[in-house]
């Protein structure tokens, strides 16, 4: 079974590290930025498959405009680049959210990207839209 839980995707074994901030420029916008790495091995799911490297690395500018008192409006610029196949995946997502309360929000977005954040997934079909629901303390 693979990380992500399903017997399609590849045999892993990785270090993943990731650090993300975001910045309050004025009271109705914030701007923010995330960077990952996966050091580690992939391999096929058959017998004798050999353990292959497959490092990656993740870049995430990020945006959040409050739009009115209840609504926030986020839209992150992603880049996601493997140095083993020397490839670079862009990659846009938008979301919208309503505020439940001081602690809880939820929202609807669409990943217009084949990638998600995160590193451990590498399935790469995470185009479309997608619910979130984030709690803070």
């Amino acid at each position: 079974m693979g990380v992500d839980g399903t017997t399609s995707s590849p045999a892993q074994r990785s270090h993943i590290l990731s650090a993300d901030a975001i910045y309050d420029l004025v009271p109705q916008l914030s701007i923010g930025g995330k960077y990952g790495f996966r050091i580690g091995e992939t391999k096929e799911k058959v017998v004798g498959a050999d353990w292959e490297e497959a490092e990656a690395h993740l870049a995430i500018l990020r945006a959040d405009w409050h739009v009115l008192h209840d609504w926030d409006a986020m839209i992150e610029c992603r880049a996601l680049w493997s140095p083993n196949t020397d490839q670079i995946d862009l990659g846009l997502v938008a979301a919208v959210y309503r505020h439940i309360s001081d602690s809880f929000k939820v929202g609807v977005g669409y990943n217009f990207g084949k990638f998600s954040d995160d590193l451990a997934d590498l399935t790469h079909d995470d185009q479309g839209v997608f619910f979130n629901m984030i709690g803070k303390f």
